[in-house]
């Protein structure tokens, strides 16, 4: 907000007083200050992996994984811990594919301004450790399904609050990651 005024003053009227009110906000749009360096910054920490199959023998059996709603930013990798244990200790049983789908919103804000998709402003989130939280509750479970399955696929969805993130975010593990290892649907 670049200014704020408010006023009151009184009418009369046939004999009464009645109070007037008058507030004026003046606004200027923020600016994204997001760069390509921020980005960078961002990304420079993934390092592609090449994870090796545990084992020989794996029943003909299929594991789905839905992630819905994650809002990484609002929730931290911490408030997920016990369920990052669940789903790893599901993987552990090994199966012939394993489908992991992230039914959007995996991170809470879609920009540095703190705004969903359409500009709506939301939560106030520390946009850097939510897509640090968001690589490190992922991966451990990308890591040990490639290690007890023959196929590991992730399919994103896109949502309403975080599509831009979520799709650049899916797109780092696929290009930056995870190449050729697992496959993705976008």
């Amino acid at each position: 907000m670049k200014s704020i005024t408010s006023n009151e003053w009184t009418t009369p009227i046939s004999g009464s007083t009645y109070y007037n009110y008058q507030s004026k906000i003046v606004a200027v749009r923020k600016e994204p200050e997001i760069t390509v360096e921020d980005i960078e910054r961002v990304l420079s920490k993934l390092k592609p992996r090449k994870i090796e199959l545990s084992c020989e023998e794996i029943p003909e059996e299929y594991l789905l994984i839905p992630l819905s709603d994650m809002h990484f930013g609002l929730n931290s990798k911490h408030d997920y811990n016990e369920l990052q244990r669940e789903i790893a200790d599901r993987i552990l049983n090994r199966y012939e594919e394993i489908l992991i789908t992230l039914h959007g919103d995996y991170f809470h804000v879609d920009n540095l301004l703190n705004t969903t998709e359409k500009g709506t402003r939301i939560d106030e989130v520390d946009f850097d450790a939510s897509i640090e939280d968001g690589f490190n509750f992922i991966m451990p479970i990308l890591d040990l399904a490639l290690e007890n399955s023959r196929k590991v696929t992730l399919v994103y969805l896109k949502g309403n609050h975080a599509p831009s993130t979520d799709f650049v975010f899916v797109k780092a593990l696929q290009k930056a990651i995870y190449t050729n290892q697992i496959r993705f649907g976008i």
